[in-house]
């Protein structure tokens, strides 16, 4: 199989060192004694008694056994026996990276989709069924499937390694490993490339290492297996690097014990290889002489002499035995062991899962049914009987799955499942270790929540304490956290399950990772609820409770039929969930002491560690951790290259956090003071308060320190600015009033300190010569951050000159609206006011400037100085069109000042002659005669028609050429002024020809004209814009002005319709038009009438649903007054009790 990548001799060499990878032999020279030296004595520097090390190679291969009589006889000499890795290190990590996320997508990423089908055809036919993306992204895992096997029936029950590692846990020896797991996982499979290196094995080529790997081995002589490997092979595998951390392993064992010790034969030979390495210690090495008298072969290992490990759980009562330690999969309804014997290559299995109560089928009848599900697809069964040893109605079956055998016991006891299982590839399923593993299994009576069974618990790390019906189950669960990968959220979660009463109760809590804490506990509080309601259907709450002063809520609720009952609490940043659920009804249960025996225990001490990080030495609860980098440099911030980092104190879920970063060049800030409040005022709501303010000096250097309550969040926070230098420093932490008071948080704030020196740099001195001279530059790497100062540099009237003089010179984003001469124009006219309009005139005067320029110059004059309006105007008719994507700056003036404009009517509205202006001067015009000003300008508006309205019809008709005119401004204004103007012909020809080319954006406003103008109206077009929510609104307001409200069918004019849409209206201004809207019903508070309503939108989490409210309506008057009601929602999901969010709301409206 081929796949994209190519790796060239990768592969060859693997099977060597890997301690699971699957090599087999096809062939076995015969040995020399006289060159065979796998096998070396270590003697010297003080040993009491010699160690031995032991030259290994991974194979099932039965020649591969015929070990030297040394062999047997150094393992049986030694006190313990150490491997590469210790086999229960190597099994955990196996199981973990399984069930895992950490190594999600680390293949499947990689591979294509014919290679993930091979891979997936590869497990199902080896384990039978369909593997999920954990395992294939599990490398290991992933390794077994793809390498070559090649097997005899003759082969050994298990792997060479593993086969002496029986040997000595039957003679009990002491296990020991030289690396981590995760270590030589890393090496193995730690990028692309050696992954990439699974899919492109030539079986063929392969076959041929192979066997010339196995003659080398077979001969047994080092020196011949380190020539074969190369030194491109050793610098991949890292020999040098693996063989220091074995050979440091390995003089700490045998300074105080006489070991046996295998490795692969490829780490011993070699200038660097563990032989020589040992030998520059001062620690003398031979090669033990290997005799061949058949004693290896005639060595048998009895299982039963192997002690194994018993697993005892209290709160499901059973107890059970494994040849090696468990891995234990927890869930709240059950649980699973797992155990993979090496020296059987046998894998054991034992799950406990809660059924409840069998209501139609009999116990028998429950575990036919299970078989069948066992049975599905390409499993074969062999035999089943009825097992009744354990005091149950039980099935004690035999299947094969492809080319593995497995033996499964199955039984109903105690509202449960349970199953035994062992498998493996041989059929050994009577052997006596396996009826070890079955006969160990001790199951007691379910333990029931009531009576004296209750007992006190209190978690230390957690920090509470509360009464526990049963011994809790512990299960620590990962949930993927999108905004920081590498912090995931971890769930405390514990669980206890009455299977007397068929009752569960439920407890956790979980701090939110490094890099965040709560903003708004509100959000946590409605998050929770809402994944709850995901569950089944609030029946009660929720409900706003407090257990020690904090906050919390409580819900009741049917899941799936059955009644359940929540409480969760706020405590800073850490989250506590209480739960307890009637498992077989919707009955209410009775109280118990759960939920009111819960409680707050005082937090934990914590290490204060020290660490240095950049310039600082600080104190923190762990090791800081850097936040993720945004690679977008901000030009705009005074603040460069800054770093966050994060440390999260894991007794409290306090986050402490602290910033570095260099001032910009550009920085100069001439009240630090100041600059520190700005900085608190940024981060601080608006509705906090500053508690207290402190002077503090960090060396030399000035700073503050701001304490307040974040009443939003619920939290205490306490933040430190200082400057130093060039160098900018913050530090803050977000957490409860208890630890805010702790020895943590004061060495945090108190003790940390500066490490380094900083650059000098004097940060109220000026730095406009150098902005100036860099804005000149056309290297972008210099002018953008100059540019980007423009935002933060706070420029002083000693300047002045400066800004005078940049202001004469042209910049290449002279022609833009933002840029460097339209932000110096805002800036002088703020330090010089009046005393800057010379040099603004003469900016506008010199027409060779660009028209934006001189357009900011023209409307700065007049916002500095109103009686300079004769001046603009008699500029803005004398001199040439400013040509502008957009006239707001240079129109703004006569918006601002409608009065002047009526004082000078006719010379603005001679400005309506040019083309460019003529939207404009109709826009001021419409703003003259709407509702506001009316009375004011109407009469002169209309003395002055035929000027307005001189350009009309040819300004409609050319716009409806333009078809790719999206500026329809003019039209607005005309269709707002015409029915103003008494020209009810124009109006009529004006606004039939929207209507008749149907253009839908202006159809609703042209129907609104002739309304106005008391013009005919096409009633089928009319009741088609009244049904619908989005253009009824502007057709009640016409026929309103136009005094004709009795005109419109009553149905539109009812309250509740009224109110539907204002609150439409509402929504599409504040958020966006809702996909679904209906009402509630109308509420009444303090003597007015409000009317609630529930609309949808639909996300990427599906539909969702909220409340809003609309009034207040006057029930005993039916007169409508469109500008005069109001709506509101907080857009927060409908609860069940949609009638409290509607009253908290409506409450808003009337504040």
């Amino acid at each position: 199989m081929k796949s994209s990548f190519s790796f060239g001799r990768c592969p060859k060499i693997l099977f060597l060192l890997l301690f699971l990878s699957t090599v087999t032999f096809n062939g076995f020279s015969q040995q020399n004694k006289a060159d065979y030296n796998l096998l070396w004595q270590i003697s010297g520097k003080g040993m009491a008694k010699p160690s031995y090390l032991f030259g290994s190679m991974h194979v099932k291969d039965r020649r591969a056994f015929n070990f030297s009589d040394s062999v047997i006889k150094a393992i049986q000499a030694s006190s313990g026996f150490v491997l590469e890795i210790h086999p229960d290190s190597l099994l955990k990590s196996i199981y973990e990276s399984s069930i895992g996320e950490k190594n999600k997508g680390k293949i499947t990423g990689l591979i294509t989709a014919e290679q993930t089908a091979e891979l997936i055809k590869r497990f199902q036919a080896k384990n039978g069924y369909k593997p999920d993306s954990a395992l294939l992204d599990n490398p290991v895992l992933v390794s077994s499937l793809m390498k070559p096997v090649f097997s005899k029936k003759d082969d050994m029950q298990t792997f060479m390694d593993a086969y002496l590692y029986g040997m000595a846990k039957m003679m009990k020896k002491d296990i020991y490993g030289l690396e981590k797991p995760e270590d030589q996982v890393k090496l193995l499979y730690g990028d692309d490339q050696k992954i990439g290196a699974l899919f492109d094995i030539d079986e063929e080529a392969e076959a041929q290492n192979f066997e010339k790997m196995i003659n080398i081995y077979s001969r047994g002589n080092l020196d011949e297996i380190s020539a074969y490997l190369n030194e491109e092979d050793k610098d991949q595998l890292d020999l040098v690097g693996r063989n220091k951390v074995m050979v440091s392993g390995i003089t700490k064992l045998i300074a105080s014990y006489n070991m046996f010790i295998a490795v692969g034969a490829a780490h011993l030979a070699g200038e660097q290889g563990i032989i020589n390495l040992l030998k520059q210690q001062g620690y003398t090495l031979r090669a033990v002489k290997a005799d061949f008298t058949g004693l290896a072969k005639s060595f048998k290992i009895d299982y039963a002499k192997m002690d194994w490990v018993k697993y005892k759980d209290a709160a499901d009562n059973f107890e059970i035995e494994f040849p090696a330690q468990p891995f234990v999969v927890k869930k709240i309804i059950g649980k699973s062991l797992t155990c993979t014997d090496l020296v059987t290559d046998v894998l054991y299995t034992f799950h406990s899962t809660y059924i409840g109560p069998l209501d139609k089928a009999s116990p028998k009848q429950y575990l036919d049914t299970v078989l069948k599900g066992y049975t599905k697809g390409d499993v074969k069964l062999l035999s089943k009987k009825n097992d009744n040893r354990f005091g149950a109605a039980g099935l004690d079956v035999e299947m094969q799955i492809n080319n593995k055998f497995s033996r499964a016991i199955m039984f109903y006891k105690n509202n449960s499942l349970y199953v035994l299982n062992v498998e493996n590839e041989k059929n050994n399923l009577h052997e006596a270790f396996i009826e070890r593993f079955i006969s160990s299994l001790k199951i007691g009576n379910a333990i029931s929540s009531t009576g004296s069974n209750w007992s006190d618990y209190k978690h230390a790390a957690g920090a509470f304490s509360l009464k526990t019906p049963l011994p809790p189950e512990e299960m620590i669960k990962e949930v993927p956290n999108p905004s920081f990968p590498a912090s995931p959220y971890v769930m405390n979660i514990y669980t206890m399950l009455d299977k007397v009463n068929n009752i569960s109760y439920l407890f956790k809590y979980n701090d939110f990772p490094e890099g965040m804490y709560v903003a708004d506990k509100e959000t946590v509080f409605s998050g929770t609820i809402k994944q709850m309601e995901k569950s089944g259907k609030i029946t009660a709450g929720p409900k706003t409770i407090f257990k020690e002063g904090l906050e919390g809520r409580e819900i009741e609720l049917l899941v799936q039929g059955t009644y359940m009952k929540v409480q969760v609490f706020l405590r800073g940043n850490r989250t506590y969930l209480l739960m307890m659920q009637n498992g077989i009804s919707d009955e209410k249960l009775k109280e118990d002491e759960f939920f009111g025996s819960f409680k707050m225990e005082k937090y934990q001490d914590g290490i204060i560690n020290e660490y240095k990080v950049e310039d600082l030495k600080v104190f923190t609860p762990g090791k800081p951790v850097e936040a993720v980098a945004v690679d977008k440099k901000d030009y705009n911030s005074i603040l460069q290259h800054n770093n966050t980092y994060y440390s999260l104190n894991k007794n409290s879920g306090g986050l402490y956090a602290f910033e570095t970063g260099n001032l910009s060049k550009y920085a100069k800030i001439l009240n630090v003071d100041s600059f520190y409040i700005k900085i608190v005022d940024g981060i601080k709501k608006e509705t906090d308060s500053i508690r207290k303010t402190e002077d503090v000096m960090v060396g030399k250097s000035k700073g503050k320190i701001f304490t307040y309550t974040d009443s939003a969040a619920g939290i205490e926070r306490k933040v430190k600015i200082w400057i130093n230098d060039d160098r900018f420093h913050y530090m803050g932490v977000m957490c409860t009033k208890e630890e805010l008071d702790s020895k943590l948080a004061d060495a945090f704030f108190n003790q940390s300190t500066l490490i380094s020196a900083s650059k000098p740099f004097d940060i109220t001195a000026s730095k406009a010569k150098m902005l100036f001279d860099d804005l000149k530059s056309k290297d972008s790497l210099i002018f953008n951050p100059a540019f980007g100062a423009l935002s933060y540099y706070e420029f002083d009237k000693t300047e002045i000159p400066l800004m005078n003089a940049a202001l004469k010179i042209k910049y290449a984003d002279d022609t833009t609206t933002n840029g460097v001469r339209i932000r110096l124009i805002r800036w002088l006219s703020v330090l010089q006011k009046q005393k800057s309009i010379p040099l603004l005139k003469e900016l506008f005067a010199d027409v060779k400037n660009p028209d934006v320029l001189r357009a900011k110059a023209l409307a700065e004059v007049v916002n500095l100085d109103s009686t300079q309006y004769g001046w603009y105007l008699k500029n803005l008719s004398d001199q040439k069109t400013l040509h502008l994507k957009n006239n707001w700056m240079i129109f703004k003036p006569l918006s601002d000042s409608l009065a002047f404009v009526s004082r000078n009517f006719d010379q603005v509205l001679a400005l309506k002659n040019k083309p460019e202006y003529r939207d404009n001067i109709l826009d001021i015009v419409s703003d003259m005669i709407n509702e506001k000003n009316r009375s004011k300008y109407l009469a002169q508006v209309k003395n002055s028609r035929d000027k307005i309205t001189a350009t009309a019809l040819t300004d409609l008709n050319t716009y409806l050429k333009d078809t790719e005119n999206e500026d329809a401004s003019s039209m607005y204004a005309y269709l707002n002024i015409l029915p103003a103007l008494d020209v009810p012909n124009l109006t009529d020809v004006f606004t039939k020809k929207i209507i008749a080319d149907t253009v839908p954006y202006m159809l609703t406003q042209a129907l609104c004209a002739r309304i106005k103008a008391n013009l005919p109206v096409d009633q089928k077009l009319l009741d088609t814009q009244l049904d619908s929510l989005s253009t009824r609104y502007d057709i009640l307001l016409a026929f309103d002005d136009a005094k004709q409200m009795d005109k419109v069918p009553a149905k539109y004019k009812k309250h509740e319709e009224i109110a539907k849409l204002m609150f439409y209206n509402y929504l599409g201004m504040e958020n966006d038009y809702p996909e679904t809207i209906s009402l509630l019903d109308k509420v009444e508070v303090n003597g007015k009438t409000y009317y609630a309503f529930e609309y949808s939108y639909s996300g990427e989490e599906g539909k969702k649903t909220y409340v809003g409210v609309c009034g207040s309506f006057d029930a005993k008057n039916d007169k409508i007054a469109l500008r005069d009601y109001n709506s509101y929602s907080d857009f927060e999901e409908k609860s069940d009790d949609w009638l409290t969010q509607a009253k908290t709301m409506i409450k808003v409206l009337e504040e």
